[in-house]
């Protein structure tokens, strides 16, 4: 659906997966995270911060992909700080999958690129020019 331009029927069709208790938790999850991407694809991140918290939390099935996501709408935003604290959690935890670790990294290397001199962020030691 979301591949022929019908996001509302997407979203409709994975929050019916999402609602559906004759499924197993981990795919109503997966149906839940299917909708936070379209609905942020639309521009629709308030509903998405909303529908992502309960799936960022330790434990749950899609726990790293819906950190990965989070950290992502954290980037697009500029929210660099928060994006870089995700992405580094993502990257240290030993029990992240090989694949996303690697993003995360990828990511955190985007960050440090667009990290403002003098940003609090920055964490380089630059010396001070030397005094005539």
């Amino acid at each position: 659906m979301a591949a022929s331009g019908d996001n509302s029927g997407a979203i409709s069709a994975y929050d019916a997966i999402s609602a559906d208790t004759s499924l197993t938790q981990r795919f109503r999850d997966y149906g839940a995270l299917m909708a936070v991407l379209i609905l942020i694809d639309q521009g629709g991140t308030e509903e998405a911060y909303e529908r992502l918290a309960p799936l960022v939390r330790p434990g749950n099935d899609w726990y790293y992909s819906a950190n990965e996501t989070l950290g992502l709408m954290y980037f697009t935003e500029a929210r660099y700080q928060e994006a870089e604290e995700i992405f580094q959690r993502l990257a240290i935890n030993p029990a992240t999958p090989p694949d996303l670790k690697n993003r995360a990294r990828e990511f955190m290397q985007m960050i440090e690129n667009k990290k403002p001199a003098g940003s609090l962020l920055d964490n380089n030691d630059e010396e001070e020019p030397a005094s005539e």
